[in-house]
């Protein structure tokens, strides 16, 4: 009994998996077609022991910075409070401090996407798990123990908080 709950739970699993892999596939085809124009927020969250907060996505094995599209008649802090709360849990005070790091544009399939990037400091770490079905995990990470699995963008930014490299603006 219990193998075939487990059974049955792997095999959902795989096929939400698919389902949101064709979802992102039909998005790429709308997006070539389209070419819209997208604003985005994204959020360097450190820890008091200055470890990066990342979250992992379902349908990648990737690590990113958490955040996501803004809606219409959303502020950008809105949108930043609520893609974390989403992803990660935890919920952002209004007296957190936040602050920019820079915004950032990339044109990659036939998009012009345009994402802020922000600094939250001292988070209190929660025992809180993802809200988004999107996210399978969010971990705080030490800068030397940032897994190698980090995608390119969110690495760049990553580096550029440190001031290992200059800022570029292009995501």
């Amino acid at each position: 009994m219990l193998w075939g709950s487990l059974l049955h739970a792997k095999m959902k699993n795989k096929f939400y998996i698919l389902l949101l892999k064709i979802a992102r596939f039909l998005l790429a085809i709308y997006w070539k077609l389209t070419k819209p124009l997208t604003i985005g927020v994204r959020a360097i969250i450190l820890d008091k022991e200055e470890k990066f907060l990342l979250v992992r996505h379902r349908e990648t094995t990737q690590w990113y910075l958490p955040g996501g599209q803004v809606n219409a008649k959303e502020t950008l802090i809105e949108a930043l409070k609520r893609e974390i709360r989403e992803e990660t849990g935890i919920m952002i005070a209004k007296d957190s401090g936040i602050e920019i790091l820079g915004c950032y544009s990339g044109f990659a399939e036939g998009k012009s996407d345009h994402s802020l990037v922000f600094v939250i400091r001292n988070i209190e770490p929660m025992n809180s798990s993802p809200q988004s079905i999107e996210i399978d995990d969010c971990s705080f990470f030490a800068y030397e123990e940032i897994p190698r699995t980090v995608s390119p963008g969110t690495y760049r930014r990553l580096r550029e908080y440190v001031k290992e490299i200059p800022i570029s603006y292009e995501w």
